[in-house]
């Protein structure tokens, strides 16, 4: 028991190293997850993982829900840290009617945030998608 933690932590480790998360650093923080990939991060609040090769994270998301945006941002800071991210590229926002989505992207993750326009601040899910190229043909399944 004792070694498979060391060994969930060196692999934890190894993939911050190069900017990625895996399969192991989730299940270190977050337990082991529901069927298809589901880990609880907040009571309440399930956040879904599609993998790629190697049992890397490719894509993480809370799908639509009503959160604080505070516990949203926590939760993204601990899936991916700032200093894993790489530099940042820049800010987007759009909008189509009331709904909307503020996406980060930086070299490595960009993180997008769906909102709707009704006046409260608070964000209503979260995305985050690793930029790695052996991550493309698994997130942009048609």
């Amino acid at each position: 028991m004792r070694a498979a933690i060391v060994v969930s932590i060196l692999a934890g480790l190894a993939s911050f190293s190069f900017g990625q998360v895996n399969g192991s650093t989730l299940r270190a923080k977050y337990g082991q997850p529901l069927p298809g990939q589901i880990f609880i991060v907040r009571p309440g609040v399930e956040m879904t993982v599609t993998y790629g090769p190697n049992d890397i994270v490719c894509k993480a998301e809370i799908p639509l829900c009503v959160v604080k945006t505070e516990q949203l941002d926590a939760i993204a800071e601990e899936v991916v840290p700032t200093s894993m991210r790489g530099q940042d590229r820049g800010r987007v926002v759009t909008m189509s009617g009331a709904l909307g989505a503020d996406s980060s992207s930086y070299d490595l993750v960009t993180i997008t945030q769906p909102f709707v326009r009704d006046g409260s601040p608070e964000r209503r899910g979260l995305t985050i998608t690793f930029n790695d190229s052996s991550c493309l043909g698994v997130i942009r399944k048609p």
